[in-house]
């Protein structure tokens, strides 16, 4: 009985054979880059691939040492292309030493850098991995964005600014399609060397970093510059900084739409910016779910200006609609409860009024 069950468990059984090339079997440790492509190329055309054979492993030789941070570095000469992690951060810091502009090469490296580490990973890929092989990519993700939080911080100690972006540098790129809007869009994000004024009527809100909106036609490519100016533009968000008058900062997450000027503001986080390392990320995040939605994020203020007369006028949500949002029950943002705050702002005479009958 107990064979036979055995024997029922073997028949069932699933067993997947991993089969890989291994460059120690033939060539030890006289390798370099070409001889590992040629060797890939050829697994492929000979039909190895369609056979099984999923991978090509370097045993050994490829490495010569150790970064700060304890990851193995590739050899540079038999690497050529290689880029070691270390490599972007060193040549900034001598672009700063020696007081200099970075190269379009290095800017170029700088900006790959950049996008590689803004990916997100999406919802559904939890589903389809285990445990193990999700945190894996969870890890590899917050070690790249390590890494651009690191050159993203270095740029803007540049002492000379790269030509025709003297403001800031292109921090992400990236396109968003909503089934519920029906609309494609494609966004591009700045973020700013120093702080820009977001509004010429107000000087004690500055923006740290914009994501601008554009209208897509095709959610497939990444538009020129040129593409860009003709694409309509339809909506900021921003990341800002309120100076108080005790000098405390308060930073806000926010969207400012095009055709109307509306602004609204979506996340307060207080005197700090958000996470160190996934704060850029978590933001994108929100403007992703932002632009997905019809009924968009909740609301914690909204600001609408008024062309004609020039008179600001703001609403800021009370317990009764942040205690709903908490709740998760549904808020309709277009309706005023007893405890949210009016209050209007007149760009000609400079003058304020709080707490308006609402």
């Amino acid at each position: 009985m107990v064979l036979e069950e055995h024997l029922k468990w073997v028949r069932i059984k699933i067993i997947k054979v991993v089969i890989r090339w291994n460059s120690w079997n033939h060539f030890g440790c006289n390798i370099n880059e070409k001889l590992i492509q040629q060797t890939a190329d050829a697994i492929v055309a000979t039909g190895l691939a369609a056979a099984g054979y999923e991978y090509v492993n370097m045993d050994d030789c490829w490495q010569v040492s150790r970064d700060a941070q304890g990851v193995i570095q590739a050899d540079p000469k038999a690497f050529s292309s290689v880029r070691n992690r270390s490599y972007l951060s060193n040549e900034l810091d001598n672009v700063i030493a020696s007081n200099s502009i970075p190269s379009p090469d290095l800017l170029a490296l700088c900006s790959k850098a950049l996008l590689g580490g803004s990916v997100i990973l999406p919802d559904e890929i939890k589903a389809k991995l285990n445990a193990h092989q999700y945190d894996t990519y969870v890890a590899q993700l917050r070690l790249h964005r390590l890494k651009s939080n690191e050159i993203s911080r270095k740029l803007k100690q540049l002492p000379l600014k790269p030509k025709n972006s003297e403001r800031g540098l292109l921090r992400d790129m990236f396109h968003v399609t909503s089934r519920e809007r029906k609309a494609a869009y494609f966004v591009t994000a700045t973020e700013y060397y120093s702080e820009v004024q977001i509004s010429k009527n107000s000087d004690d809100i500055m923006k740290l970093c914009e994501w601008k909106v554009y209208r897509s036609v095709s959610p497939l490519n990444y538009p020129s510059f040129e593409d860009l100016q003709k694409m309509e533009l339809v909506a900021y968000y921003y990341l800002a900084k309120s100076q108080a008058k005790d000098d405390t900062p308060t930073y806000v997450f926010g969207r400012t739409d095009t055709e109307d000027e509306e602004h609204v503001f979506l996340v307060n986080y207080g005197e700090k910016p958000g996470p160190d390392i996934d704060g850029y990320y978590q933001r994108k995040l929100l403007l992703i779910k932002d632009l997905q939605s019809l009924k968009g994020l909740p609301v914690l203020g909204r600001f609408i200006h008024d062309r004609e007369t020039g008179i600001t006028t703001g609403t800021v949500s009370g317990f009764t609609r942040r205690i709903q949002d908490h709740l998760g029950i549904e808020v309709d943002n277009d309706v005023l409860y007893d405890d949210d705050i009016v209050m209007q702002f007149d760009t000609k005479t400079k003058q304020k009024k709080d707490n308006l009958d609402l």
